[in-house]
């Protein structure tokens, strides 16, 4: 991703107009107490690549609160530019009467925010994450699918997708007239999404998990041991080794090659089963077949689980797992990495569903594999993820209260890793006592 070389927020959340015109590539440490509007800096960023934002507000709930009725701007506007050449100017705007909220891009308008994904992909990490890992499955399947759209912008168009069908699917079940050939339309669909949201998140995790175990790249536990080279491997960024685990149906039939026209029959099956269960459910958002999440911290030849651990290890987890995903995602893309043997994976392809196979002429003549680099775009992930090649980027870190529950130590391997990365990173605090900032990060005092 292209780092932010300026930022302006106008009349958004509690700012009347903040404004940074030099921003330092590396990392932005915004300090000051609570209140003064830190996360809501952070937030304005994530509304111009992620249209509601990480808190997914209204428009109008972003509006400044400060402003009169009788005030004439009765709207908010959000503009960055990169440190590319030449600059890139993204905005992002409200007013009153609008029923959307509008884009530009380099001054001209977008209809979708397909091109602003092709330079920004932030991944933030807020203080409430903190609790997921020792929270129900639910939760940490909606994590990983964070990770997972932040890596491939299509997974979030597939989520929701899913989910409107969902609800279409109980409305109708709901009825006392309920059409059994309509239900049916739809829990095929259904069970098309389902799967490519499964085959999604397992592609992703096959990748993350070496960069947050440390077997891509780690660095021995205890370097001068005269067995080193045979130690276990902690990753480079230096906290403790993660694992993450989906235990399901689908996941496990998908690991042992079964072909998607039976996977997708198991969803089916799943899906007529419990049509009644689902007519009086009390959510209108149900997961097929929903996968367990398990997420272990690895020390030496002991796994820990995280909903045991402490605050602090669980907090050192997570942020694993956010340098994990930058690592992968700046070297999905490398110059030198050769793409011919990622066709070993070949038989998983024909699990996705046709929506994702679009458009056909990217199947087309054989003559088109020739090029390793020409394959890029759809072999750099799981075969069945429609990846756009632009995304597999360092992405700009955004931490919430990033230095929180961490200690000293901690905090210089983060400020260290993040260093390392390449990427721009983004972290709010209170207070910098007994915090050394590497020479090139920025101190945003607000």
């Amino acid at each position: 991703m292209a780092a932010i070389a300026q930022l302006t927020l106008r009349h958004f959340r509690n700012h009347r107009c903040f404004s940074l015109d030099t921003v330092s590539p590396h990392g932005v440490v915004l300090v000051g107490d609570n209140g003064v509007g830190k996360t809501n800096v952070l937030e304005a960023i994530t509304t111009i690549s992620a249209g509601r934002g990480f808190r997914n507000a209204k428009a109008d709930e972003q509006l400044n609160w400060h402003l009169d009725r009788d005030d004439p701007v009765q709207g908010w506007h959000v503009a960055l530019s990169t440190a590319t050449m030449p600059p890139q100017t993204f905005e992002a705007s409200w007013a009153q009467g609008q029923r959307t909220r509008a884009y530009s891009h380099n001054k001209k308008a977008l209809g979708q925010r397909k091109s602003i994904g092709d330079f920004f992909s932030p991944l933030p990490l807020l203080p409430e994450h903190n609790n997921v890992l020792a929270s129900g499955q639910s939760e940490r399947r909606k994590l990983i699918d964070r990770f997972v759209s932040a890596f491939d912008p299509t997974h979030h168009a597939r989520m929701s997708a899913h989910q409107r069908l969902t609800r279409e699917r109980i409305l109708l079940l709901e009825s006392l007239d309920a059409n059994d050939r309509w239900c049916t339309t739809l829990e095929q669909q259904i069970a098309e999404l389902t799967l490519a949201i499964v085959t999604a998140r397992v592609g992703y995790l096959r990748r993350l998990n070496p960069y947050c175990s440390g077997q891509s790249g780690g660095v021995p536990d205890n370097q001068h041991s005269p067995s080193a080279a045979h130690a276990p491997q902690r990753p480079l960024h230096g906290f403790k080794a993660v694992q993450i685990t989906l235990e399901g149906t689908l996941e496990d039939a998908l690991e042992q090659g079964i072909p998607s026209v039976q996977l997708e029959q198991l969803c089916l099956e799943d899906l007529r089963k419990n049509r009644r269960r689902d007519a009086v459910a009390a959510t209108r958002k149900i997961d097929v077949l929903p996968p367990k999440v398990l997420i272990t911290i690895k020390e030496g030849e002991t796994e820990k689980p995280t909903e045991t651990s402490s605050t602090g290890e669980q907090k050192r987890a997570l942020l694993s797992i956010v340098i994990g995903h930058a690592q992968m995602a700046s070297q999905t893309m490398a110059p030198t990495m050769t793409m011919a043997p990622t066709m070993a994976m070949a038989p998983t392809i024909t699990m996705a569903p046709t929506t994702a196979m679009a458009p056909t002429t990217a199947m087309a003549p054989t003559t088109a594999m020739a090029s390793t680099t020409a394959m890029a775009p759809t072999i750099a992930m799981a075969p069945t993820m429609a990846m756009a090649p632009t995304m597999a980027m360092a992405p700009t870190i955004l931490l919430d209260e990033g230095f929180s529950h961490l200690d000293r130590r901690s905090v210089t391997l983060l400020l260290s890793a993040l260093t390392a990365l390449g990427c721009q990173s983004w972290i709010t605090t209170t207070s910098m006592e007994g915090i050394e900032l590497p020479a090139t990060w920025q101190v945003v005092t607000m």
